[in-house]
């Protein structure tokens, strides 16, 4: 993860994220979207998951470095993943808007957007964080925040994420790209 590898596997998917962003007509109005998760995706938590005491995930994460990682997101310091960075300039270029839809408490949601603005996206459509009265897996949640950005009649052009809750379920938009995050897998 701190090596050259990781940089340069995020950096091919944003390539053919940009080429297929290149290769679209984008309607004058305004209603083409593009997803992006936030956690490894758009920031990235590599400072933190790096740490002795979490080992890159191997470490369970139980309640006190929960609590250590919502610290962590708070500080609104998490460095950017670059590659992302790349690909949220391409879309606004082409006129598409991004949403920033994350797992996240929406406790955090001053942090994230001061976060997200510190570091380049300086402008989104919409950032949607998980209410902690939902109780459904970050996969449900996402689909069902997808489903209604439909609904209000917006075209989702492109999707990216870390985990394959990210990009799977209903409405995932006409592409989706996965980032490689090898710190944890799965559905949750």
């Amino acid at each position: 993860m701190t090596g050259r590898q990781y940089r340069y596997d995020c950096e091919a998917v944003v390539d053919i994220a940009i080429k297929y962003v290149k290769s679209l007509s984008i309607p004058s109005d305004g209603r083409s979207i593009w997803i992006f998760d936030i956690d490894d995706t758009a920031l990235s938590n590599l400072p933190f998951f790096s740490r002795p005491d979490v080992f890159f995930g191997v470490k369970t994460l139980n309640a006190e470095l929960e609590a250590e990682f919502y610290e962590f997101v708070l500080t609104a310091e998490v460095p950017v993943l670059a590659a992302t960075l790349r690909l949220y300039q391409a879309i606004v270029e082409a006129g598409i808007k991004a949403v920033f839809l994350t797992g996240s408490s929406e406790r955090s949601a001053d942090a994230r957007a001061k976060n997200l603005k510190a570091v380049g996206y300086d402008t989104w459509e919409e950032l949607i964080l998980k209410p902690d009265s939902v109780n459904t897996t970050v996969q449900v949640f996402k689909s069902q925040v997808r489903n209604r950005l439909v609904v209000q009649g917006y075209r989702i052009e492109g999707n990216i994420g870390d985990q394959w809750a990210d990009i799977v379920g209903s409405n995932v938009g006409r592409r989706t790209f996965k980032l490689p995050n090898p710190m944890y897998y799965g559905y949750y």
